[in-house]
């Protein structure tokens, strides 16, 4: 037994747990993932992007679980190329979890019942000798003050986790014969460019990144090029690249916020939102780490004219699956304030107000709770009639 596989069953999985169920099953899903079984792969991979994170959360058993994982990758124990990259896109799913809850730091780190340690082992206790119950009580019916404190001990461990997770994958990033492993754990490293703890770490990914947007692959070099801009390199050059997906993720470099040329681009792209996602979708490697979306709410943030953002308004189609947060970052733009007066609505308002009205998609119950929030914060009707009118009024 390899010393990183006795030290996965040495853990203690017992004291901690995901989603649901108890962590002792996870070191049989890791040394599922060494072995040949695509079903088991499959089954590993499920239980670690549904069980361990879940629903963009990050459960006590995340930290240790992420760790293992990378490390597996690290020393060459995953033989399978498109195992590597799928656990290469957990992890992607990972950091991007972790830079999520650096988004409410202080409150996690202020926070929480301040259960005190004498409970907290108590409660600790309980789950370490009922972990081979058959099935498992509920994590939270023991002490759910308890349980509410590990869920937030359990998020600060993955954000501190992040930069030792950027040490163990920098071979991999760093590798010149397997293009598509590098540019997959550029992609790791690219949603921690704006945590303080990750910035010592991330200054070895640039030059990974720089080598790899010259990559004849398509999907490598969008990944570089994608990767490059986030963590603050300007990918200029590859906004004159003969692919769409290219051009695409050189647009969204932060560096790159005011260049009018990357404007053009990102106009080009919501003009034919289909073209870009089809694009994607071609992506030959296991993740999608970006979408239309992306270009939606980079265009709605940067281009300084709103004729630009009605033409992407006006290439969806009313039945589009685009529709979701696309619509939602068009309305953030266009009503700023609110719900207009007569007196100050303008023409980009009204081109949105028909599409509002006319999509059946945005007035559907999968988008309903969501849909009801976002309009409620920005002071605008949930009520399609009252987008109805406001497009007719248009007419006149």
């Amino acid at each position: 037994m390899s010393t990183l596989l006795a030290e996965i069953e040495a853990a203690p999985w017992r004291r901690t747990f995901p989603a649901s169920g108890r962590a002792i099953d996870t070191p049989e899903h890791l040394r599922n993932l060494l072995g040949d079984d695509a079903d088991l792969h499959q089954v590993a991979l499920d239980y670690l992007n549904g069980n361990v994170l879940h629903q963009d959360s990050a459960f006590p058993s995340a930290a240790m679980t992420t760790m293992f994982v990378a490390r597996m990758l690290a020393e060459g124990l995953v033989s399978d190329r498109q195992l590597q990259l799928s656990l290469l896109d957990f992890l992607r799913y990972a950091a991007e979890t972790g830079a999520e809850i650096a988004g409410y730091l202080d409150e996690l780190r202020s926070g929480g019942p301040h259960v005190e340690a004498e409970r907290l082992e108590s409660y600790l206790c309980w789950l370490s000798d009922t972990a081979h119950d058959d099935p498992p009580l509920p994590v939270y019916s023991y002490d759910s003050e308890a349980f509410n404190e590990l869920l937030r001990l359990g998020q600060l461990n993955l954000y501190e986790a992040l930069p030792k997770l950027l040490d163990v994958l920098r071979p991999l990033a760093e590798q010149s014969d397997h293009d598509d492993i590098a540019a997959a754990t550029l992609s790791v490293a690219a949603p921690l460019a704006q945590l303080p703890n990750c910035k010592e770490a991330l200054v070895e990914y640039l030059s990974a990144a720089e080598r790899l947007t010259n990559s004849p692959g398509v999907g490598v070099r969008a990944t570089a090029v994608l990767s490059l801009g986030r963590l603050g390199g300007s990918p200029h050059r590859h906004l004159s690249d003969p692919w769409l997906v290219v051009r695409g993720c050189a647009a969204l470099a932060t560096a790159l916020a005011d260049d009018p040329t990357a404007h053009g681009v990102l106009a080009e792209i919501i003009r034919a939102p289909r073209a870009f996602d089809t694009a994607v979708s071609e992506w030959p490697s296991n993740g999608r780490p970006v979408s239309h979306h992306d270009i939606v709410e980079a265009a709605c943030e940067r281009l300084p004219d709103t004729d630009r953002l009605v033409s992407g308004i006006m290439a969806m189609t009313p039945d589009s699956v685009l529709i979701g947060g696309a619509v939602f970052d068009y309305l953030r733009r266009m009503f700023p304030a609110g719900w207009p007066t007569v007196a100050e609505r303008t023409h980009t308002q009204h081109a949105l107000a028909r599409f509002v009205a006319e999509s059946d998609r945005f007035w559907e119950s999968w988008l309903g709770a969501r849909r009801s929030a976002f309009l409620k914060h920005a002071g605008l009707p949930d009520d399609r009639e009252a987008w109805r009118m406001l497009a007719e009024m248009s007419k006149g």
